[in-house]
């Protein structure tokens, strides 16, 4: 078995080496729990992946707005400023949460 720290190194590598070849043919949909979060609110977003056995999703979140969690293992997210990178390994379906600022709104993109 790989250490941890190994594994999510790896996990890291792969994604940086896939995602440019699986974005091409590889439909993601995002689906978010409210339309409108409310000042510090945290919401749902869902996305929704098909046709990428193994790869990656990069979301990017407006600023102000904070990572708050996941359904997937802590070795297969990275998170950088407002940029969260997912390793998707026979994922269908991937959950994140998100924390809203006390003003200010934006659009999440990936």
């Amino acid at each position: 078995m790989i250490p941890l720290p190994a594994n999510r190194l790896l996990c890291i590598a792969l994604l940086i080496m896939v995602v440019p070849v699986a974005a091409s043919g590889t439909a993601v949909t995002r689906a978010l729990s409210t339309a409108e979060p409310g000042a510090g609110e945290t919401f749902t977003v869902s996305l929704s992946i098909e046709g990428m056995a193994l790869g990656g999703v990069v979301e990017t979140l407006p600023a102000g707005y904070a990572f708050a969690g996941t359904d997937l293992p802590d070795d297969r997210v990275l998170v950088r400023e407002q940029k969260i990178a997912f390793a998707v390994m026979n994922d269908t379906r991937i959950t994140y949460s998100v924390r809203a600022p006390a003003s200010g709104s934006g659009d999440i993109t990936g």
